[in-house]
């Protein structure tokens, strides 16, 4: 398994516990571990975006090392653009968009996952 592989399916196991976490403690949910989610979230994608990145041999900057960290939505687009050209690009963002709306499917079975076992 590549790296870039485990780094995306330990983002699903992140998700799919910070639903199951959400949905334990909706009464109570907690800023800490809101805060907490989005920078082991964040540090999953920026891995990511390093694997690939010396994959490709993209020459990384400091400014979207930043710009991956603190704005992955605008960021990720635009590196996927400058490191594959157009239509590759367009390919990776439309990927990107579509994991989006996974792992939040992936967030949303975990609350099911925890609330039929709760129930039980």
């Amino acid at each position: 398994m590549s790296p870039k592989t485990i780094v995306l399916f330990s983002l699903a196991i992140v998700q799919f516990f910070a639903g199951w976490l959400a949905q334990y403690n909706h009464h109570r949910e907690s800023l800490a571990f809101t805060i907490a989610l989005v920078l082991l979230c964040s540090a999953l994608i920026f891995a990511w975006y390093r694997f690939d990145s010396d994959q490709l041999k993209y020459q990384r900057s400091t400014p979207l090392n930043a710009g991956i960290a603190a704005f992955t939505i605008v960021a990720l687009p635009y590196y996927f653009f400058r490191s594959r050209g157009f239509k590759q690009g367009a390919v990776a963002t439309l990927l990107f968009l579509v994991s989006l709306v996974a792992y939040s499917l992936i967030s949303v079975s975990g609350q099911y996952a925890a609330y039929y076992v709760l129930q039980s």
